[in-house]
């Protein structure tokens, strides 16, 4: 875990802990079939890489001393990218050979002023 990547990746993941965002946590298998999807906080992340992502409906333990940091979006790339972020949650995809990717997501605040795509989301989502 020396990467830049796994250094931001982790710098996000202890950024979320310490607001208690709500994450999304998805796991595929390195076919793209969704395993399990889940919604929940990091409740902890210690120094050797145990994640714990959980709520009252949901529970994910991850081991990340072997895995790797694939992408990480952040909230100063997606303003950089010219978005909100409001509109568009940080996010990030992990490998954890051998099981597939896992990806986390901060659920954004979606608004219908500042999301282009607010009729078909809220429509899509109902």
């Amino acid at each position: 875990m020396s990467s830049s990547q796994d250094s931001l990746g982790f710098a996000l993941l202890n950024k979320w802990k310490a607001s208690s965002s709500e994450i999304q946590v998805s796991f595929s298998t390195a076919d793209s079939i969704a395993l399990v999807t889940g919604k929940g906080v990091v409740i902890e992340l210690s120094s050797d890489g145990q994640l714990l992502v959980e709520s009252s409906k949901f529970r994910a333990f991850l081991n990340l001393s072997n895995a790797s940091f694939e992408t990480v979006i952040t909230a100063e790339g997606i303003e950089q990218s010219g978005l909100s972020p409001e509109a568009y949650g940080e996010s990030i995809t992990i490998s954890l050979p051998p099981l597939g990717k896992c990806e986390l997501s901060a659920l954004p605040r979606l608004q219908p002023a500042i999301h282009p795509n607010w009729d078909l989301l809220s429509k899509g989502m109902s």
